[in-house]
This record gives C-alpha cells, structure tokens and sequence, in this order.
C-alpha cells in the first residue's frame, strides 16, 4: 500500500559553495526510459539506464538584491545559444527540497504523493523521490513514469476514480494496490479485474471557490456510502480507506471541515457494518504553490486534522495527500522568444500603435493554462534592465495559424525587438503537461538549475534572494 509513514529525505546536498562570481555546473543522473515493461524485470532495467545524466546548473556568487530567476534565464540562453528557436522552461530543482522542507515544518503528519499530472518533469519526480515523498498517478503511462524513475509501487496510490480496466490491469501487475473508488460500477469492474486491491472511498466536496472545481466530475454523495459499503462486502473487496479532493488551487481552508467531517462519517459506518479498521486517509490536493499561501492554510488543516482525527482515537491511521501545484508552480519558469514583430495602427481609432508580437509558445503549448487553470500570466522582457524604453501597447500571440491562439491582447510593456527574450514566472503547474505540437511546433526544452548552498544561506539571512515574489496565479 502507498500509505505509510514518511521516510527521511537522501542525503544529498549541494557543498556550500563560497560566493565566486560565476556558474559552475553540476552533473546528475537522468532516466529517459519510457518503455513498458513488467515487475522486477522492468525496475532491473530501470537501474542501467540510470547512467544517462543531465546537467544541473548551480548559480553561485549571486549579488545582494540580484533576482536569481532573471541570472537563471540569462545563464540557460547563454548555454542554449543564439540560434535556439524553441522556449525554454527553466526549472529550479532547489525550489522543489525548500518545498518539502516546507511541507514537513507544517503538515509532518501527512506524507505527501506528488500529482504527476501536475507536471511529469522527470528531474523534479526524482528530486522528490530522494525528499520521501510518495506519488500520485491517475493512468498507466503515469504509473509507468514513476516505476522508471525508482519509485516503489508501495508509495503510488492509484486516484483516478474511474479506471480503463486495461490499466487496473496493469497496476495488479505492478503491485500497486491503493485505489480511488467513487461509484458501484468501479467496485464491480475492480472486483473482476483486480479483488486484492485496496480501495479508498473518494467522497464529494464543497469546492466552489477553488481555482478547478471537481465535485462536478468526481465524489460519491453521501447517500450512497452505505450502499458502496454493503457492496464492498458482498463483493469481498477491501476498503482501506477515504479519499476526498477539495479542488485544485483551493483557496478556502474551511473547505477542509465538511470534507474531514464527511470522511469521520465514513470510517463511523465502516465500523457500524462491523468492516476492518479502516487505516488510510487521503486529504486530496488543492494547497497553494506560494509560501505564503501555504503557511496560511496548511495550519488550519492541521488544527483540523489533529481535532477530528486525533492519533489517540486512530493510532494506525496513515495520513497521505496529493500536492501538485504545491511542488511545481514556482519551481518552473517559461522563457519565450519573440520571433516576430508587426507594428500596426490600433483598432480604436487612436493615433497610437500596436505592437503585435509572434511567440515560440502558445495556447497550444505552456499557455494552454490560461484556458484550462484560469491563470494571468505576466510577461517580463528579459533585455530590459538598465535600458530607458517607453512602455508602448502591445498584443502577444502564440506561434500557430490559429487565431484564437492570444496569449495576451491588451499589454503595456517596453517595446521589443525581433529575437528578444520574454520571461514568465512560475510557469510549472499545468502548463506543457497539457500542451501539444499543434502545428508541429516545440513544447519548451528544459533547463535545470539551482542557487548554490551558500547563496541559498545568505538569502535566508538577509531575504533579498527571493525567487518566489511574484505568482503567476492566486492558487
């Protein structure tokens, strides 16, 4: 089963580095494998391709009040070249060990399973792998990405709770047991398909303030947890335990109350049938990628959790969730190039003129979260420090035929140049995971980096380092 208590981060840090004035880079392994292999077999391959390696850039020798994510970007084109046409994400794999070290101040009685939907960077699944964390898959391929990487099917819990019964299938041949449920044509396909499995009962939530609803699309109501139940009985299945999913990006921690209470409710009537303890409970995802989003709700889930599950009434219980945003918003940022420029007189009668800018990314690319996660994004040009140039109107499109493809048709900023560089920050939650090569165009290349040890000390003493100033979204 993926619950169980959270096993302590590998030791594996960047040696203080004093402050030197330049970049240095550090090499990492990097797995690229993606075939679909079986058990032991499959992990035993996994192993060998482990040597493949990936660079990891570490910024060392950072100036007092110099913005690490703007020096990132500069370093990542630097090393691309001048020739590079493609976006680029710029990934912070140090952003992603602050984060776990900010889950485990706040929530340490909940071990966190990363929702690789979220953003199935391989770089950033191992970097949580080596911090304990567990995983969250909804699919085969998912599954699949994971078990490459090293991780055991022991810490994947299955949440999808409606399963192709080819990849419920597949999960019994891997050994991953924990699964989501929420209606009784799962219970029977699962009962066919897979009977040892065990089964987490995923209720409705209260989620409309959250930034992506679910409750539309998933969640038994409570008027049929009694008759699930009976049918997990009859069916000679195993409840493990509770699932529920507040929304993603949810921005009211009260909406973990009713849900905690709905799941208490639960575990009441699984003991009222007289069906074994139940053991697992899983709080879902939902929690803001911004430190100070987080430090506001994670308390409160915590009073909650401690209230209404207290360890001396449920000293076997294994508290799990499934962060994405969490982990990837502010660990990504989007750099993009304005191949092409049109200057045109505006449709409002004025005298001015707007500029229309053509960029390698799009709708159809990283920008697909502006449709699907209701994000405003802000673009930065990345040339326009120290240089004295009037904001003018402008329109920014992505690189497809498609008209609809506007990332931004109103915008003020310095005029740009053709081949000039545009940065978007925190741009790693849902962006190119949900994008496509519509119109054969590339989704952006990684680059991978971190502020050195001694930097990262000096800017938690000082606080001028602050790469998470600016959010993409209120999540």
């Amino acid at each position: 089963m993926a619950a169980g208590p959270w096993p302590g981060p590998v030791d594996e840090e960047v040696p203080a580095l004093q402050a030197s004035g330049n970049m240095d880079s550090l090499v990492l392994s990097h797995e690229e494998n993606g075939s679909l292999l079986s058990g032991e077999k499959k992990r035993s391959a996994d192993k060998k391709t482990h040597k493949r390696r990936s660079k990891v850039t570490v910024l060392k020798g950072l100036q007092t009040g110099e913005d690490s994510i703007r020096v990132a970007a500069k370093q990542a084109l630097q090393q691309f070249g001048d020739t590079l046409d493609e976006p680029v994400s710029v990934v912070d794999l140090g952003n992603v060990i602050n984060q776990i070290d900010l889950w485990r101040k706040y929530l340490p009685n909940v071990r966190p399973h990363y929702a690789v939907k979220c953003c199935p960077d391989k770089q950033i699944i191992k970097q949580l792998l080596e911090g304990g964390c567990g995983f969250d898959c909804a699919t085969m391929q998912e599954i699949n990405t994971v078990l490459a990487l090293g991780v055991s099917p022991q810490d994947i819990v299955y949440s999808h709770p409606c399963k192709l019964r080819s990849h419920i299938a597949f999960a019994k041949s891997q050994g991953i047991s924990l699964m989501s449920f929420d209606n009784d044509v799962e219970l029977r396909k699962v009962a066919a398909v897979y009977p040892e499995a065990q089964l987490l009962l995923r209720v409705v939530c209260e989620d409309s303030t959250a930034q992506c609803p679910m409750s539309l699309k998933f969640g038994a109501k409570s008027s049929t947890w009694r008759e699930l139940l009976r049918m997990i009985q009859e069916l000679k299945l195993n409840l493990a335990g509770v699932s529920f999913h507040v929304g993603s990006g949810c921005k009211d921690p009260e909406s973990f109350e009713p849900a905690l209470r709905d799941a208490k409710e639960v575990f009441s009537l699984a003991k009222e049938q007289g069906m074994q303890a139940l053991r697992v409970l899983d709080i879902g995802g939902g929690y803001p990628g911004d430190r100070a989003g987080f430090e506001t709700i994670a308390p409160v889930i915590a009073e909650k959790l401690a209230r209404l599950f207290p360890q001396t009434e449920y000293p076997e219980l294994n508290i799990i969730s499934e962060p994405g945003r969490f982990f990837a918003a502010q660990t990504a940022h989007l750099l993009t190039k304005a191949y092409a420029k049109a200057k045109l007189p505006a449709t409002d009668g004025t005298s001015e003129q707007v500029c229309r800018y053509y960029l390698n990314d799009g709708l159809y690319g990283s920008f697909n979260c502006i449709i699907y996660d209701h994000v405003a994004v802000h673009p930065e040009p990345l040339s326009s420090e120290g240089l004295e140039r009037p904001e003018v109107p402008c329109a920014l499109f992505g690189p497809t035929c498609d008209g609809f493809d506007v990332i931004l048709e109103k915008h003020m900023m310095p005029e740009l140049e053709e081949g000039e560089w545009i940065l978007w920050r925190n741009m790693g939650a849902y962006t190119s995971a949900a994008g496509c090569n519509f119109n054969g165009f590339a989704l952006p290349k990684a680059w991978y980096y971190r502020v050195s040890a001694y930097d990262q000390q000096q800017s938690q003493e000082t606080g001028v380092l602050d790469h998470t100033a600016t959010t993409q979204a209120s999540d």
